[in-house]
């Protein structure tokens, strides 16, 4: 108790002591040391009563260095001041350290405060106030509203008092090029020693800088991200004036465009490097312009002059100056508003400006690189190295900007103590991968230095490269789990440090699974049919599923597909019998399974047939097959009737099946049901519309089956007659007699009638069997009859009709060989019409019962041949036969032939040509006779060629239009011997080609059959053995046998004369032996 006394009693002693010192202050520090609080204290140790508080605002942290401006006076730090009676000379002494090499220097300095005042601003707009003669609107800017707007700004203390208000202070003093300075305030009397620096840099209030480093792509803005998206393919790997720049072409409209991300208030600083290729009218370089609505432009026009346009709060205004060089060669421009002047700088030299009022307008127009935003003005020349800034540049920062570039930072520091620049190559972005070993790639680089490279998988630091090697691909190889992943690099240096894009990847080493449960896997098929539907049915797994497809028949086609989900889908059967379903996952693992089954019978779907045809045509059906053994049987089921197939293997068991079958008569159009059957499996049925075959009068069909056509047997005119008349009767048959289609109408007043069918009868395999009866005033009556001709084409029939007063009737009788009458055979009588050289039918009447008809023929001296046909088959032919009337008075004229007198002039029959010809020589006359089975008239052709020792000429070219006749070559008798060759055509068609060689005929010589010769041949023998009669016998012996010979070889026979020689031979022979026994 004694000892608390005397405690108390020191203490009491004491209090005057202490009261005859002052307080000392206390500096408490906060907020990561951001904040100083000011209190009294006793002693420095106990703390009392709290004088104010001091927070760093300018700062981050103690430790920032604030990147300023330099070249004139910048605000440099700032604190805020907070809870502050007034302070007498609280703001002491500020101590100046030099950070690069830490020493302390002097610096002017003083004080500002952040105040607020209240400024006027006006609101203008274009206001119309007249109009020029061409009727131009005149504008004029004008105010149209005025408000009061609070502005703050730094204002300069005139003393050093901290006043009893809550205030931002800051210091203020001139910043060189090249400063790194730490700064100590003292404080109410106290120095703080939790301080912070700056230093001068070009960065300070950057927005944006381009570099033009990118050679592909878009345009990096390498300090904040705003990057420019190429328009039109700028040209990326220009030279420029540091390193890399783009070409922008004005023809190409090239431009960069930057967004609208570029806001500014009364400060800017545009810096750029141009080389211009041409001065063609303005060319915008930088500039925030959009329809009429300027904001700022740098650019240049065709004179030469650099322009720097603003919009300011009293309108538009602009400063340039004229340069020579900006073609050519590389320019710095620098375009500067610093509230009160805008400027304009060129390769570092102030140049121009214009007074500014105001803030610079606001709207959200782009900004555009190489063109003016509305879409005119574009750029032509390279551009390089340019950066906006929303503060002022001074002279010098500019003069230091263009001394660091002009070289290439030769000369300067880089204008952006930046962090590194990254480029991650791999992985790409979403990139997959099947393996768990990933080689992760990025381009690091820095023009002032790389401290380290660290790689960050999953936002986790996984390993950091030291090296510092500069412009180099970083490389990390690391095993991965299998899942989604991200990751990026992060790189340092002493501009900072810089993260590059998170990119996304996947590690997947899973395959998809796939279990096809339809088609059956080994299912046999009886018959299958190309492009039937088949169901596709499968259920496909994986985490990662991409894509599908199914491969068949060597295609492949996409299939959908979702992760355990089975899909439906069908697809074309074709001849292929197996498929596979494959399944792709996002990460590329391929994988798939296939399904197999086999076919009996597989039809190809691929048929040769007609789909609609005449009533008892041909038709041939044809059918594509394939089995998996062979096939080894086969028919076509037609109409009900099998009928064998042929089978045509074409390797592989596929297979061609065909049949050759009749339509059958139909009474109306019907379908005909037909399918093949192959192995005992029968094919898909199908139907054949059979056609009936009608005719008429060609009023309501239009395909021409006949072309009649009655003309006048003298000079083959038409009768144009109204009492003509021709009775017709059409009958078609099929090959087997059948009858078709039958059309019987007596035509008048008509000498060109038609018949028509409601089908194209060509190619029909159809027979026509026609019947006429014809003729006129002043014209006899004739018959027309055609029997068993092909139905090839329409038929032109050629009535050809006597004149009453030519006409005599005959009657012509016909007998077979055994001279039995022929019934219905048609005797074709035909005229020779000597000037045109051919013969031509003039009437072919039907003989009765009694092989007889009755024909109209002039008795003028005409040539005639009559050919007999019965079912289209030439029976005699009966050449130029004696035409005379036994009796005219009483008409008994009569022509009796016979099959025995037939001349076989025709012995050739073509019918896949429609003709049947003969072609005879007699001596030096080659005779072609032929006729068209048809009936109808072709263009027939007869041309020899002879050779003889002066060479090949043509002997005859003969052409006629006809059904039938006959042309005769008769070869030049002066030639001598003749090689002759002859070609007969029918329609252009080649017939036949023969040869012969004509002798040239001898008896000119030696007289007829040689008597001449023979004469004194006889007589000479006599003579020379006259002296014997059984010699002079023996010499008549040898002349008759040498005459004989020569009559052989002259008429090519040993009858005739030479037998009444050998006869004579006979008698002289006799006398020989009589003579020789009387003289014994």
């Amino acid at each position: 108790m004694k000892k608390l006394f005397i405690l108390m009693f020191c203490i009491i002693l004491l209090v005057g002591t202490v009261n005859a010192f002052e307080w000392d202050n206390k500096l408490i520090y906060s907020e990561d040391d951001l904040k100083v609080t000011i209190k009294n204290s006793i002693l420095k140790i106990i703390p009392t009563s709290q004088i104010g508080m001091a927070e760093l605002k300018s700062h981050n942290s103690v430790d920032e260095i604030l990147k300023v401006g330099f070249g004139r006076e910048e605000v440099v730090m700032y604190y805020d001041f907070k809870d502050w009676k007034k302070y007498k000379n609280g703001l002491g002494e500020v101590y100046f350290t030099n950070l690069t090499n830490g020493e302390n220097i002097e610096k002017d300095y003083y004080f500002v405060e952040w105040v607020s005042s209240i400024e006027i601003r006006h609101i203008y707009d274009d206001i119309k106030i007249g109009q020029e003669e061409n009727g131009t609107a005149i504008y004029e800017k004008k105010i149209i509203q005025t408000y009061e707007e609070e502005v703050w700004d730094w204002k300069r203390l005139e003393n050093r008092d901290i006043p009893n208000r809550n205030t931002r202070i800051g210091l203020k003093t001139f910043v060189n090029e090249g400063d790194y300075i730490d700064a100590e305030w003292t404080i109410a009397g106290e120095k703080i020693k939790k301080h912070a620096g700056w230093e001068a840099s070009w960065e300070t209030d950057m927005i944006s800088y381009f570099n033009y480093e990118q050679t592909s792509g878009d345009l990096e803005d390498v300090h904040d991200g705003n990057d420019g998206t190429n328009v039109n393919g700028t040209t990326q790997t220009a030279t420029g004036q540091i390193s890399n720049a783009w070409d922008f072409e004005k023809d190409n409209e090239n431009f960069v465009n930057l967004g609208n991300a570029f806001t500014f208030t009364d400060s800017m600083t545009i810096s750029t490097w141009v080389n211009l290729e041409s001065l063609v009218g303005n060319m915008d370089f930088v500039s925030k312009y959009t329809g009429g609505d300027f904001i700022f432009f740098v650019a240049s026009d065709d004179g030469g002059t650099v322009l720097f346009f603003i919009d300011d709060d009293t309108g538009l205004i602009s400063t340039s100056f004229i340069e020579t060089g900006l073609v050519g060669g590389w320019n710095h421009i620098v375009a500067v508003a610093n509230g009160t002047h805008i400027s304009l700088y060129h390769n570092g030299t102030f140049k121009s400006s214009t007074a500014q009022t105001g803030n610079i307008d606001i709207t959200s127009n782009n900004v555009n690189l190489g063109r003016r935003p509305d879409g005119s003005n574009y750029y032509d020349g390279l551009q390089d190295e340019t950066f906006i800034s929303n503060r002022s540049f001074s002279d010098a920062e500019v003069l230091a900007l263009y001394t660091a570039q002009k070289d290439g930072f030769v000369n300067g520091t880089y204008p952006i103590l930046q962090a590194p620049i990254i480029t991650l190559n791999f992985p790409t972005e979403d990139f997959k991968s099947t393996s768990q070993t990933i080689n992760f790639n990025g381009t690091v680089t820095s023009p002032i230095g790389v401290t380290n490279v660290s790689l960050f998988v999953d936002g986790i630091l996984n390993e950091t490269n030291s090296s510092g090697i500069n412009d180099t691909n970083y490389l990390f190889t690391k095993l991965i789990t299998d899942g989604n992943h991200n990751w990026t690099y992060e790189s340092c240096n002493s501009g900072g440090c810089r993260t590059a894009t998170t990119r996304d990847f996947l590690i997947d080493t899973s395959f998809p699974q796939i279990d096809i449960s339809d088609p059956i896997d080994a299912t046999s098929y009886i018959y299958l049919i190309y492009n039937d539907t088949f169901n596709l049915n499968a259920t496909v797994t994986d985490a990662n599923l991409d894509t599908c497809f199914y491969e068949y028949n060597s295609t492949n086609t996409s299939y959908s597909c979702s992760t355990g989900i089975q899909q439906n889908e069908t697809f074309n059967i074709m001849n292929q019998s197996d498929i596979s379903i494959w399944a792709n996952d996002t990460s590329g693992n391929l994988n798939h399974s296939s399904v197999s089954w086999n076919v009996g019978l597989f039809d190809f779907n691929n048929y040769t047939y007609d789909l609609t045809i005449t009533e008892t045509s041909q038709t041939n059906i044809i059918g594509n097959f394939q089995t998996n053994t062979s096939i080894t049987s086969a028919y076509l089921e037609y109409n009900n009737t099998n009928h064998s197939a042929s089978i045509d293997s074409l390797g592989g068991n596929v297979y061609v099946l065909s049949r050759t079958v009749t339509s059958p008569a139909v009474p109306t159009d019907t379908n005909i049901s037909w399918n093949f059957w192959a192995n005992d499996i029968n094919s898909t049925l199908f139907n054949q519309t059979v056609f009936n075959i009608q005719l008429d009068n060609c009023s309501t069909h239009s395909n021409v089956t006949i072309y009649y056509y009655l003309e006048d047997e003298l000079d083959q005119t038409l009768i144009d007659n109204e009492n003509s008349t021709i009775e017709s009767l059409v009958i078609l048959k099929t090959l087997l007699g059948e009858n078709v289609a039958q059309f019987n109408q007596v035509f008048e007043g008509n000498s060109t009638p038609q018949v028509c069918s409601e089908l194209n009868l060509t190619n029909s395999n159809l027979r026509i069997w026609e019947q006429s009866r014809y003729g006129s005033d002043d014209y006899v009556f004739e018959q027309h009859n055609i029997q068993n001709a092909s139905m090839i084409t329409f038929a032109n029939f050629t009535l050809l009709d006597l004149p009453s007063t030519s006409a005599t009737t005959f009657r012509i009788i016909y007998k077979s060989e055994t001279f039995l009458p022929v019934t219905d055979a048609i005797i074709n009588v035909q005229r020779k019409y000597i000037g045109e050289g051919i013969f031509k039918s003039i009437e072919s009447p039907i003989t009765d019962a009694n092989g007889e008809v009755s024909a109209s023929l002039d008795l003028d001296a005409v040539i005639y041949r009559i050919i007999v046909r019965q079912n289209g088959t030439t029976l005699s032919t009966f050449e130029n036969p004696a035409i005379a009337c036994q009796n005219i008075l009483t008409g008994d004229c009569t022509i009796n032939i016979n099959e025995r007198q037939t001349i076989n002039l025709i012995n050739n029959f073509d019918s896949i040509n429609d003709f049947n010809y003969g072609l005879t020589q007699d001596n030096r006359t080659i005779t072609l006779t032929f006729e068209i089975p048809s009936g109808i008239s072709k263009s027939v052709n007869l041309f020899v060629n002879q050779s003889t020792i002066l060479g090949n000429q043509t002997s005859c070219n003969q052409t006629t239009f006809a059904t039938s006749g006959q042309m005769q070559c008769v070869i030049d008798p002066t030639l001598g011997d003749v090689f002759a060759t002859a070609d007969v055509s029918s329609d252009g068609t080649l017939i036949t080609t023969a040869s012969t060689t004509i002798l040239e005929d001898r008896r000119q010589y030696f007289g007829t059959d040689n008597i001449v010769l023979t004469f004194f041949l006889v007589l000479s023998l006599i003579l020379l053995m006259v002296s014997d009669p059984i010699a002079v016998l023996i010499g008549i012996v040898i002349g008759l046998i040498t005459s004989g010979l020569m009559l052989f070889l002259n008429v090519g026979s040993l009858f005739g004369v030479t037998s009444i020689l050998m006869y004579l031979i006979i008698i002289v022979i006799i006398l020989i032996i009589k003579i020789s026994n009387r003289q014994r």
